[in-house]
């Protein structure tokens, strides 16, 4: 029931891709050895919540998507 408002969703699932030129566009270091900073974060609005909820992965000590020091580390192998 994609875009049928008056109906209550049970899950959502996303998928991203990105080609790795523009990740690597600034010089990034890319393959075995180099290391990352990730996080994934949504902002969901619904008519069912009185606020907005803002998720996110991995949690941050509090609600503020630009605490850099807090995201996870990815690391190639």
């Amino acid at each position: 029931t994609l875009n049928d408002w008056p109906d209550m969703d049970r899950g959502w699932t996303a998928e991203m891709a990105v080609p790795v030129r523009h990740l690597t566009a600034r010089g990034e270091k890319w393959g075995p050895g180099s290391r990352w900073r990730i996080m994934v974060s949504r902002y969901n609005y619904s008519r069912y919540l009185r606020n907005r909820e803002l998720s996110m992965c991995p949690p941050l000590p509090f609600s503020n998507y630009h605490l850099i020091e807090h995201y996870g580390r990815l690391v190639f192998g």
